[in-house]
């Protein structure tokens, strides 16, 4: 390649100036490179862990996860999420006390009573979404039904007592288990709801419903844990002597059953224990319970924040003091891209996103700046 230098004519130091100029244009030239590099660099991180746009950066040092929080001030229409699904357009649903909302990544949209007249409230309480990819809401004031394109609501017409639901469930044939706070059950089958006869135990407190491998629905509180038979519920566990609202259940991925009882983490096949972890703590009053796609567990509770169960045993706990914008919480939810997302009373929508990268520090036991890194045959690195 042709290079053109300057050259004093007549000037005896004419070759220093060539050097001097061609050190000072490399040096510019690794400049300009390493600034380059900078720039790449933190673009591609703020591209691949940053906030999304509105969300705020809450906790920085969790060794797990990038965690991030969405409140009023930040778009939510209430610092409140009381459930979430996402529909398989990949578009994530959020259930508040002040509407529901769509988030496609970057802005939330609101529906309410004003923009949706088929929603009969604002007030969210529960969300599921069935085999079809149907939107069921449950609101203040009733059911209502979204499936892409037009919406339906169910009211007494339908059989809906227009209770809250506590929990869905779903059989392979399409049919929907919808448990109330008032304690009753109901079957869902061609957009008709049969009232189910009440389960034993304490009414008034609730139920986790569920449907087992057999297509069996199962009811679970802590005074009551069996499944209907032939119209009639049969007890199926003795249940601990445990705390009110400790007892929880949830679908595994691999079509058996979890079920919480206090401190014992069971896993069910047909109703017959398989496995038990037992916890090192107990959790008090549990809102939900979700199995994400490893396989962890993860525990919504009341007051003392999230818990996750590892399919080890191994449990670790989230609240105030490490993550989170409020113990008192509704949900835990995994998207398609593994993030993990918690529903909280008043402390708005956190979202915990796997580190690709872990980051070592003082909290690891480096206590010096680290200038240079080295790897070792064993393995190692100094």
């Amino acid at each position: 390649m042709k290079k053109n230098f300057h050259f004093s004519r007549g000037n005896s130091s004419g070759s220093f100036i060539c050097v001097a100029r061609t050190e000072r244009a490399a040096k510019w030239s690794r400049s300009v490179a390493l600034i380059k590099r900078l720039v790449l660099s933190a673009f591609l991180l703020a591209t691949v862990t940053g906030p999304a746009m509105g969300a705020r950066a809450t906790f920085l040092s969790d060794p797990e996860y990038l965690i991030d929080v969405w409140e009023k001030e930040d778009g939510l229409p209430d610092s409140s999420a009381t459930a979430m699904v996402q529909t398989p357009d990949g578009y994530l649903w959020f259930g508040t006390f002040e509407g529901l909302v769509c988030f496609d990544g970057v802005k939330f949209t609101v529906f309410n009573p004003k923009n949706t007249p088929a929603l009969p409230s604002g007030g969210i309480v529960n969300l599921h979404l069935d085999r079809r990819g149907a939107l069921w809401v449950s609101t203040y004031e009733g059911m209502a039904r979204y499936d892409g394109r037009t919406w339906r609501t169910f009211g007494k017409n339908e059989g809906w007592s227009g209770d809250y639901a506590r929990t869905f469930a779903e059989r392979r044939d399409g049919a929907l288990l919808v448990t109330t706070f008032g304690g009753h059950l109901f079957e869902v089958s061609n957009d008709r709801f049969t009232r189910l006869p009440d389960p034993p135990g304490e009414r008034g407190q609730g139920y986790f419903g569920h449907a087992d491998e057999f297509g069996q629905w199962w009811a679970a509180q802590n005074a009551f844990v069996g499944r209907l038979e032939k119209g009639a519920w049969i007890s199926a566990l003795s249940v601990p002597n445990v705390v009110r609202d400790a007892v929880a259940s949830a679908p595994a991925r691999d079509g058996n059953t979890w079920l919480l009882l206090g401190r014992e983490l069971r896993k069910l096949r047909g109703g017959i224990e398989i496995s038990r972890v037992v916890l090192p703590e107990e959790l008090g009053g549990v809102w939900s319970m979700a199995e994400d796609s490893r396989t962890n567990v993860w525990i919504a509770t009341h007051d003392r924040g999230i818990c996750r169960v590892t399919p080890a045993g191994e449990m670790r706990r989230w609240s105030t003091t490490n993550g989170l914008s409020s113990h008192n919480t509704r949900f835990v939810f995994e998207d398609r891209e593994e993030n993990l997302w918690i529903g909280t009373s008043g402390g708005g929508l956190v979202r915990f996103k796997p580190r690709r990268a872990r980051t070592i520090g003082s909290e690891s036991g480096l206590a010096v700046p680290v200038r240079s890194v080295a790897t070792v045959a064993s393995g190692g690195a100094w």
